[in-house]
């Protein structure tokens, strides 16, 4: 099980089975257990397995493998999975991953046809990385601490700090929050990297919450007591 018993794994003689029991959707694939295999569950779309190098991806409610990938780096901070998470243009199933083939190149990989979309080459090594929900767009950071945007359609990376301790995507938008030393930087538009919104703050970003009314920054304030603070 993963994140307080959200999630649970079984076997069965054939197959495994994967449950969101929040989601109550489940997924049973064919697998043939060696008992090495691994999983990451961090994702609430998206199960992944790590087994001997290998990656499966899962969507949760379907019983299919959605797609493989082979890579080292295995950290869950270099492998970023969206599959169908929100609607595009397009239409049709959106199945992408963005992964590391070595500590400088970064590969963005279409799951459905197994074909490279994009790969960047970055001058420095690569701490962290995570796709939009729409696969459209990759931010990603060096061990330098400084975050760059790669649009997917472009393949043009921008540099949006050059000091970043803390980065997300806001859930269900493409706007960025991220932590630069005592400022709290919002892209409100991503599009254009150098339109950035800085707000002084107190501590260090620990979360960036999103329900149906606001978003919420939740600031961990360290002085004689451990607190919290709402931007």
């Amino acid at each position: 099980m993963g994140r307080t018993s959200r999630y649970v794994i079984a076997y069965t003689a054939s197959t495994l089975i994967m449950v969101d029991r929040e989601t109550e959707k489940s997924s049973e694939i064919p697998w043939e257990s060696g008992g090495n295999e691994k999983f990451y569950l961090d994702n609430e779309n998206v199960g992944m397995i790590i087994n001997a190098g290998e990656i499966s991806f899962i969507e949760y409610g379907r019983n299919e493998i959605a797609g493989w990938i082979r890579t080292e780096r295995l950290s869950p901070h270099l492998i970023s999975a969206r599959l169908n998470e929100r609607s595009t243009k397009s239409g049709g199933d959106l199945r992408r991953v963005a992964y590391m083939l070595d500590v400088h190149t970064i590969a963005i990989v279409d799951l459905t046809s197994g074909n490279t979309i994009s790969q960047i080459n970055h001058g420095n090594v690569v701490d962290w990385l995570e796709l939009n929900e729409t696969g459209s767009k990759l931010l990603f950071r060096d061990v330098r601490s400084s975050l760059f945007l790669f649009d997917v359609e472009t393949e043009k990376s921008s540099n949006m700090i050059n000091f970043c301790s803390y980065v997300q995507w806001v859930p269900k938008s493409d706007v960025v929050v991220a932590q630069s030393g005592d400022q709290l930087c919002v892209w409100y538009n991503t599009d254009f990297a150098d339109q950035v919104t800085q707000i002084p703050i107190q501590g260090d970003v620990d979360a960036v919450l999103r329900d149906n009314n606001r978003t919420e920054v939740i600031v961990q304030v360290y002085y004689k007591n451990v607190g919290t603070k709402k931007y």
